[in-house]
């Protein structure tokens, strides 16, 4: 029998002295949700493609000012793609998830054709092994249409005070709008709505992807709700910004008293809510219809990483991803992103990515380069979530054109997902750890803290309570600004049990349900009621430490907190020269540990080493890359942990702790 990982187990002893606190989990704490999630949508057995097209898809593009459908050779592959060869091409780019145009915002009549001709497409594609997701505008109405077809969409349009109907934003209009967004508070416009839902999960669909998730109508249904919603809460109605110039007294129902001394910022971000929190009530409602339906069915949409929308969901995404790779000096990673939506979906939604704002080209004039295409998967894959591929468009037509980059592109993404789906085991049932809790009120760009080499476990407010910080030993609350009693009480106990913190900005200067400025800071029994400025204040509280530290852009002095403060990470990497980042995962059972290497270069990192400080002793360490054979890491022991040397890293490199 080896004596190796008998060595290894007494290097890693020697190295840190000690097994670090057992009851700390250093991650989410248990998601019973995990269990709901279908096996096909399980993270690590996600390889997902949008594939937009059809009839209705091209009069979409041509009715937005789209110019990248406007010439024959690109709108006839868009019109036809439905067909054999797409499933073949997906089978050659490991797809076995895909989203289909089923309603862009035509009428039912309008859009008969291209159900018609999805209908056998999504037959095939489930007897191929590949699940459909139906694409769906949660509120679009091509308005010409609509209003012919359906008289009664003319009391449905969203309504600015004026009356003026408020159109879809994201397109280029020549003349008139074509486009006009639904009311989502119009209980018939959600009726009308569900008819597209039943005919998508009839014709076989495995999930609801909605698009054009906007609310911001000021019709007088909306206003008098919005006035309802602020009486609760502050005892009287608040004023629908704007009103105070359009109608100097009150609505049209009677129910909005403008008053002069009513704050216009508090009312700005008391409507914002109330809009935000209308979308999240309507997705919710589809949500809960369609699981009755079709129990098990996935249900998402196109938020924009807005607040609340994902809350009566069960599974997430955006198309909001970056390229990711090298853009001069900088370092483009999604790592931050990915993190944040694991903490959105509370550890438990399956999370897709769309790479949309590119380096190379824009999405839809084509795919992104082979290198950042195969980083791009392998970076989702190595957050617990999937990137979803752009396979339609300038693609598709390149395709059809038998462009040499086109191909090269396809087959790169086929060999990466080919080495996903051989090597599952290491990307399935995985959870992020981390000893510091990252907690974001909303996204923001994390881009420096990672390049930094910190690693982290996103929280959001929903997750501070007493036992979810006490798995940390270090909890970074960076602006926070709304927080309720209840969770700034959790703060403070953390700290006083012996907890470290650090706070930025404004943190706990807001009151989460009322939205209005604290009479008082809600972290002043730790930092005191003066207004710190642009002073970093350190201080005891109970036995543990708080650092107030102000960012305004500036992330330097928050990383030398977090470096004073963090003490030995479970990993640390050395070498890289800047263009190397990484990911920290534990198996659900706890047996495994994994690290995943990230390159953004163009070319090959040589001489990395690995510090590993887990909690538990390390019996073996295997390598695992793309292209090489696995192998077992000739790993020493070092003063802060055990050293594992990774000779070569590729674009990915996967250490496998056990």
């Amino acid at each position: 029998m080896s004596k190796r990982p008998i060595l290894l187990l007494l290097t890693l002893l020697l190295a840190t002295g000690h097994a670090l606190a057992a009851e700390r989990t250093f991650a989410l704490l248990s998601v019973p949700a995990r269990s709901t999630v279908p096996d096909w949508a399980q993270p690590g057995k996600m390889r997902y493609a949008r594939c937009d097209g059809g009839p209705v898809e091209v009069c979409k593009a041509f009715m937005s000012g789209w110019l990248q459908i406007r010439e024959p050779d690109a709108i006839v592959p868009c019109v036809t793609v439905y067909n054999d060869r797409t499933i073949d091409m997906f089978k050659q780019a490991g797809i076995n998830w895909v989203w289909v145009t089923w309603s862009v915002g035509f009428s039912a009549e309008a859009e008969a054709q291209q159900r018609q001709m999805l209908r056998p497409f999504i037959a095939k594609c489930n007897a191929a092994g590949i699940r459909v997701s139906a694409y769906v505008s949660l509120t679009n109405m091509f308005i010409d249409d609509m209003t012919q077809r359906v008289p009664a969409a003319r009391e449905w349009m969203q309504i600015e005070l004026d009356g003026t109907p408020r159109p879809y934003g994201a397109a280029k209009y020549d003349g008139k709008p074509t486009r006009i967004i639904a009311c989502l508070n119009h209980p018939e416009w959600l009726q009308y709505s569900r008819r597209r839902l039943n005919e998508a999960i009839e014709a076989g669909v495995s999930a609801i992807f909605y698009d054009n998730c906007a609310q911001g109508c000021k019709c007088p249904v909306c206003r008098d709700k919005f006035a309802r919603a602020t009486e609760a809460i502050y005892g009287k109605p608040l004023p629908v910004p704007g009103q105070a110039t359009f109608d100097a007294s009150r609505n049209t129902q009677g129910r909005e008293e403008v008053e002069a001394k009513e704050s216009a910022a508090l009312a700005e971000r008391a409507w914002h809510r109330f809009c935000l929190q209308t979308v999240a009530d309507a997705l919710a409602g589809h949500s809960r219809y369609a699981e009755a339906l079709k129990p098990g069915i996935l249900v998402y949409a196109n938020t924009h990483q807005q607040l609340l929308m994902n809350d009566g969901l069960n599974a997430i995404f955006s198309e909001d991803g970056i390229e990711p790779g090298m853009k001069g000096p900088q370092l483009r990673s999604n790592i931050g992103l990915f993190k944040y939506f694991y903490a959105e979906g509370d550890g438990a939604k399956p999370i897709r990515v769309e790479n949309g704002k590119r380096m190379h080209d824009d999405r839809m004039d084509g795919p992104m380069p082979p290198r950042n295409l195969t980083l791009a998967v392998y970076e989702a894959a190595a957050c617990q979530a999937a990137m979803q591929t752009f396979l339609e468009m300038g693609w598709t037509t390149r395709l059809a054109q038998n462009d040499p980059k086109a191909h090269e592109a396809l087959r790169a993404l086929g060999v990466a997902n080919a080495w996903l789906r051989d090597h599952e085991s290491l990307f399935a049932q995985m959870e992020p750890i981390a000893k510091t809790a990252l907690v974001l009120p909303g996204f923001k760009s994390i881009a420096p803290v990672v390049c930094e080499g910190k690693n982290f476990v996103v929280l959001q407010p929903k997750h501070l309570t007493a036992e979810q910080l006490a798995q940390f030993e270090l909890v970074v609350l960076d602006d926070v600004r709304f927080l309720s009693d209840v969770q700034i009480q959790a703060v403070l106990q953390y700290v006083k049990s012996g907890g470290r913190l650090i706070a930025t900005d404004q943190t706990a200067r807001y009151d989460d349900r009322t939205l209005d400025l604290r009479p008082a800071p809600g972290l002043a029994p730790m930092f005191g009621d003066a207004d710190p400025g642009t002073q970093v204040v350190q201080k005891q509280f109970g036995s543990g430490h708080c650092t107030y530290c102000p960012r305004a852009g500036d992330t330097s002095r928050l990383l030398e907190a977090w470096q004073r403060l963090e003490g030995k990470p479970l990993v640390t990497l050395q070498g890289g020269d800047g263009v190397v980042c990484f990911n920290l995962a534990r198996s659900y059972d706890g047996r495994r540990t994994l690290v995943y290497l990230l390159n953004y270069s163009d070319s090959p990192v040589q001489d990395l080493h690995v510090t590993l400080n887990l909690s538990k002793p390390v019996h073996t360490v295997r390598v695992l890359a793309p292209g090489s054979p696995t192998s077992q890491a000739d790993a020493s022991p070092g003063p802060d942990g055990l050293v594992v040397p990774v000779a070569k890293l590729d674009v990915l490199t996967v250490l496998e702790v056990e």
